[in-house]
């Protein structure tokens, strides 16, 4: 089940964790552009056996890299090689320059904030997946990867669309009935009508998610059901626990079906979903204009300027 992690908001940032990421890059980097001859075949761009290098593969491997295998690798990075692999493009700058950033972050991190090197980091995952190049080799990043691929998933499936129906109902409001004098009055004045618009938003949502949910579970089931039937021979290297894992993806689809069924019966589905609804809360005001503040080409259409004196 997918579920929104925060576990990478509470945790620091370390020389340990950026090691990490620093090993993922480095994987990944031979993984997309070289080929370990002991298991595949394929094009080798990066001609490690020629440059005698070959034994990158066991030092990244068995994640054994020292300083010597990192600088040998970010010499490489700086060839301006570009491949094609699994039907995606990918350039070896963009390798050498998220290196270099976490070089550089970790050359700084007793000197920055917290807050700073949260930012920063962030910064560097969110390059990460917008590169496409995995899931995260390490228990570390792969955690990390997983929250905020679900933190993206949550905001552009539901938080980015509910918004634009809050500044869509504000800027409505404004041009026919005219701009309000200040930001407190203009979200007072409309909540009432804001929040029975929100709550059809959430209602529609709700029921679309369980569409969704529910065709996914049964293409699921029916895949799992024929994958029993005639089972691929394992190779050596592959988990032997891949059917638990199907079914527990399939349990948990059953019971985010079950969870956006009872919300889209309940007369107040924030009960069901909690937080996952958003403006939904006793605080909502607060956060309604918390939003516009940060918005303030909105509000500027929608608030009286002050006439200066």
């Amino acid at each position: 089940m997918k579920i929104i992690n925060n576990w990478f908001y509470m945790s620091d940032v370390t020389l340990d964790v950026l090691n990490d990421l620093e090993y993922e890059i480095f994987w990944n980097f031979l993984y997309h552009f070289s080929v370990n001859r002991r298991n595949d075949c394929g094009i080798d761009h990066l001609k490690l056996d020629e440059q005698g290098l070959s034994y990158l593969w066991s030092s990244v491997g068995y994640g054994l890299v020292n300083d010597d295998d990192k600088s040998v690798l970010l010499r490489l990075m700086q060839e301006p090689l570009k491949v094609m692999k699994d039907n995606k493009n990918y350039c070896s700058q963009d390798f050498l320059e998220l290196a270099q950033k976490v070089n550089a972050l970790k050359q700084d991190l007793n000197r920055l904030t917290k807050k700073e090197s949260e930012r920063l980091f962030k910064e560097m995952l969110n390059k990460f997946l917008d590169m496409e190049i995995g899931n995260g080799v390490t228990d570390t990043i792969r955690r990390r990867l997983s929250g905020l691929r679900g933190v993206r998933e949550r905001y552009n499936d539901y938080l980015y669309p509910k918004q634009q129906k809050i500044f869509e109902f504000m800027l409505e409001k404004a041009t026919n009935q005219g701009r309000w004098k200040n930001l407190n009055q203009a979200v007072e004045s409309v909540l009432t009508e804001l929040d029975r618009v929100l709550k059809d938003f959430d209602k529609a949502w709700i029921n679309q998610k369980l569409e969704e949910k529910t065709q996914l579970l049964k293409q699921t089931v029916k895949e799992f059901e024929e994958y029993k039937k005639n089972p691929p021979e394992r190779n050596f290297y592959q988990p032997k626990t891949r059917d638990k894992t199907i079914e527990d993806w399939i349990r948990g689809l059953r019971m985010e079906c079950e969870t956006f069924k009872k919300a889209s019966l309940a007369d107040d589905p924030s009960s069901i979903l909690g937080n996952k609804l958003a403006y939904n809360t006793l605080y909502q005001p607060e956060s309604i204009k918390n939003l516009l503040k940060k918005h303030p080409e909105i509000v500027e259409q929608i608030v009286v300027k002050n006439k200066k004196s």
